[in-house]
Formats: C-alpha cells, sequence, structure tokens
C-alpha cells in the first residue's frame, strides 16, 4: 500500500536555493523563487508579479498531457509534496500484503464418440466466469487499499471454451498411418487500458489507468489498419496529476482465440521389442493471422492513438516439425 499527500492548487510552495546545495528544492527551471499549480495542460509558464524586480512564480499545469515520469507536471508535483511527508527524507514506503480473492463459476459438458474400431472423437465444451482483484496476490490497486475497487474480469475470463480432439488410424492401403488433432477455442477476454507506466496518481506504482466518459462496451479490440471511432477516442483522457482514472480495470474485450494442432506418425517394427515411429507435426497448419492480447496493459496516450487498442501480438504462425522416436 502507499500513500501520499494532496495537493493544494491555492498554496505557494517555496522554491528558493537552498544555501546549503545552491539547489532549488521543486524545479531549476525559469529561475523562480515561488511555484504553484494549475489544471491547465501548460507543462510550465513563468510570470512575474509586482511589476519590473518583482518576484518570479513558474506556474506547473497538473493536466500536462505528457505520460513521462520526469514530466514537469510530476516531477514538481512529487517535490511539492516531499515536506509534507511524515519523514521528508524518504521518497517511497511500501507495504505488501499477501492478499487477492478470485471467483470462479462454470459449467462444462463433454462428450466422446468412438467412430469406427480406428478411431475416436472427444469434444468439450465449458461456460464461466472469471471474476478477481488482482493479477497475483501482491498486485497494487489503483487506489490505495482499495482492492473492492480493483474487482473485475479476469484477465483469464472467457465466457465459452470449447476443445475437441480425436484421432483415427488409416487401414495398411495407407501404411496405417496415424493422425491426431487438437482444436481448441475462447471467446474474447478482457484487457486493460494503461497510461503507459506514466504514475500521475503520485503513488510510486506505474499501473495508473486513464479517465473515461463514455460507454464501456464500446472498448473492444480493433484489427491493424481498422479506423479508430473518433467518439471513442475523445471519451479517453489523462487524469489530472495526483487524481486517479475512473476507468475500470480489465473493462476491453479482446479478440477470441483459436490454434489447431495436427499429428501425423508412422509406427515401423523393427524387431519383437524394437520399434521406431516416424513423426510430424504441424502448429497452425493453416498460417492462420489469431491477435491475442495477452496480459499486456493496452496504453492510452493523446500524442499517439495511431495502435490504441490493435492487438500487438498473434499466436506463433504455421509450424512445421519432423522428428524420429526409437523404442527398445
Amino acid at each position: 500500500m502507499h500513500q501520499n499527500p494532496t495537493i493544494s492548487l491555492s498554496t505557494c510552495s517555496d522554491n528558493r536555493r537552498d544555501p546549503a546545495t545552491g539547489e532549488r528544492p521543486i524545479t531549476a527551471t525559469r529561475n523562480a523563487d515561488v511555484v504553484r499549480f494549475n489544471l491547465s495542460q501548460t507543462p510550465s509558464q513563468t510570470i512575474t508579479e509586482g511589476g519590473r524586480g518583482g518576484k518570479r512564480v513558474v506556474i506547473i499545469g497538473l493536466n500536462n498531457p505528457s505520460v513521462a515520469n520526469n514530466s514537469i507536471g510530476r516531477a514538481g508535483a512529487l517535490a511539492a509534496l516531499r515536506n509534507l511527508r511524515p519523514d521528508p527524507s524518504v521518497t517511497q514506503i511500501e507495504e505488501l500484503q499477501s492478499r487477492g480473492n478470485s471467483y470462479y463459476h462454470g459449467v462444462s459438458f463433454e462428450a466422446q464418440r468412438r467412430l469406427t474400431e480406428r478411431g475416436f472423437l472427444r469434444a468439450s465444451y465449458t461456460l464461466s466466469k472469471l471474476i478477481d482483484d488482482g493479477v497475483v496476490n501482491t498486485s497494487s490497486p489503483l487506489v490505495v487499499g482499495d482492492f473492492r475497487r480493483e474487482r473485475s474480469l479476469s484477465l483469464q475470463d472467457a465466457r465459452h471454451r470449447v476443445a475437441i480432439s480425436g484421432n483415427y488410424r488409416f487401414p495398411a492401403w495407407l501404411a496405417r498411418l496415424n493422425l491426431s488433432g487438437v482444436f481448441n477455442y475462447s471467446s474474447s477476454s478482457p484487457f486493460s487500458v494503461g497510461v503507459g507506466g506514466a504514475d500521475r496518481n503520485l503513488d510510486d506504482v506505474n499501473n495508473d489507468r486513464p479517465n473515461f466518459s463514455g460507454d464501456l462496451g464500446q472498448i473492444v479490440w480493433r484489427r491493424p489498419g481498422e479506423p479508430l471511432d473518433p467518439a471513442l477516442a475523445a471519451a479517453f483522457s489523462l487524469p489530472t496529476i495526483g487524481s486517479a482514472g475512473n476507468l475500470p480495470r480489465n473493462a476491453g474485450r479482446g479478440p477470441g482465440v483459436y490454434t489447431l494442432n495436427l499429428r501425423l506418425a508412422r509406427q515401423i517394427a523393427l524387431s519383437e521389442r524394437c520399434r521406431t515411429e516416424i513423426q510430424v507435426e504441424a502448429f497452425n497448419p493453416l498460417n492462420a493471422t489469431v491477435f491475442n492480447f495477452g496480459a499486456e496493459f493496452i496504453d492510452f496516450g493523446p500524442a499517439g492513438l495511431g495502435d490504441f487498442l490493435t492487438p500487438r501480438r498473434t499466436v506463433k504462425p504455421r509450424t512445421l516439425r519432423v522428428g524420429l522416436k526409437f523404442d527398445f
């Protein structure tokens, strides 16, 4: 858990040089002795109060659209808060708790059928729902201590799962080849939208999420090259520095995923106790492009929306493997 004070917009922060070090405590830019904060998107601006020769004041915008953790907005806000901490010499105090909750509800059906004396077919279907409040039992919540806010569909949730497997041994006129295969399908899984690892809420944990003002049901994946809905993009925004975004965890829905693997084998008896088997295995034999988010964050950044909501990975392409097995 992490705890930080709150920035006050009405307070002026002392930025005069430290006599011992000669450094300014908040920001070294603009040669200003006073720092203030406002809710603008302007990274910083300097004004002179009291006319010529008056005091110089640097004003830092807390809605700076930069997602860099070394931006003047975040760095200045952290520096301004340092003296408000119980021990200003400590930049981060962290408490880890081994806790976490998950809830699984599901029902499975399975059917098996021997087609002939040479083969069989097995099919299973699972209808399920998985809810949790973190990826692992030490996951940090977006708001300190508020695990209830993190409760959502798990990254491993998939409403429908289908698995079909089978085996068939061809007759002698086809060299008694043995063909087996497995097909797996799972419906869409959630994904989480982050802000590129930026620590906007100043809790020293880079798990921040953006604000969202639209329909959560519209946050779905899109194929590469598919245009991004401007209204959907406009519904996202960065939270003000010092605050947490309102977008729930794992709010997006990704693509369904399927895989097909085949295996062809021929067994040859070399002697009564020694046999060899020639194997040819094909993974994704149709070389289908199957997109997948995995467990990664999909990052929102106002300056770059080109591939926003687009998966960056696929299941592996067609792969062939040839093997030789000896039994003795």
